[in-house]
């Protein structure tokens, strides 16, 4: 019976037969920056009121849009841009003509590529005058409005900027696994990027690199035990990471791996 649900290509991927509802879709090279820009500016607008009351009510927008967009996706109204419950199957674009390398090994150094323009992203905003004010913010909120800053603002922005990272991720996800539904990400996904970030260090870009490797590794540790036992478990690892490295992985490689928009003190 599944076997007349779907047909394994001769590249190894999951197609859902001719005869199935699914909906199957050609995507382009633009994907990746159409949904950075779609969730920085959804990312703002949501950001922008929520961050006037606070970090909580904040962190409670972002948990209430984890909960409540999968199942708006899957409603009528916008399954047909969605696929509703059942997703869409993407055909991933191929290795451009002229380029001697496999499709694996293209799309290899277009995620690498990703990558890197990322972390350089962050470094650039960590040192550039926008910053130095977030770094301000981050250390004290009534300073930092005292001299200017406008809290709310910047918050939105961060938000919006986190959002673009994450649908950059999200649309490259997509392209890789030929396949994105409403069910692809949801409020467990949120919790183990939480995780992640944690043990990675949240106060490092390159705890991302730390905490992905955690994202790649923690999920089958998880389904290897009971949910009685991983549960606990992940709770008491984040309470020894928060107890015992603050910092997170990253911050065992010295402060200039740890450190964010933080420069030595100039004499004067």
């Amino acid at each position: 019976m599944a076997s007349s649900l779907v047909k394994i290509t001769p590249e190894g991927c999951v197609r859902p037969n001719d005869s199935q509802s699914s909906r199957q879709v050609s995507t382009d090279v633009v994907a990746g920056p159409l949904a950075g820009g779609v969730a920085f500016g959804l990312g703002f607008l949501l950001g922008m009121p929520a961050a006037r009351f606070g970090l909580v009510h904040l962190a409670l927008a972002t948990w209430g849009l984890a909960l409540a967009l999968p199942q708006f996706l899957k409603s009528s109204l916008v399954a047909g841009w969605t696929g509703g419950v059942q997703g869409l199957y993407l055909d991933r674009p191929g290795v451009p003509a002229g380029i001697a390398l496999s499709d694996d090994q293209w799309w290899y150094a277009i995620v690498t590529g990703v990558l890197v323009t990322a972390l350089w992203t962050a470094r650039n905003l960590r040192d550039s005058r926008s910053g130095r004010a977030l770094q301000a913010l981050a250390d004290h909120p009534l300073a930092a409005q005292a001299m200017g800053v406008d809290v709310a603002r910047a918050r939105a922005v961060v938000f919006g900027a986190s959002g673009a990272y994450a649908g950059v991720a999200g649309a490259l996800g997509a392209l890789l696994t030929d396949f994105v539904g409403p069910d692809s990400y949801g409020s467990w996904f949120s919790i183990e990027l939480l995780i992640g970030a944690v043990i990675g260090g949240l106060y490092s870009a390159w705890g991302a690199l730390f905490g992905g490797l955690v994202m790649k590794f923690l999920p089958d540790l998880a389904r290897g035990a009971s949910g009685m036992v991983a549960f606990p478990a992940l709770g008491l690892l984040l309470i020894a990471m928060i107890w015992f490295l603050p910092r997170g992985v990253a911050g065992l490689f010295g402060p200039r791996a740890a450190a964010v928009g933080k420069r030595p003190a100039q004499s004067r």
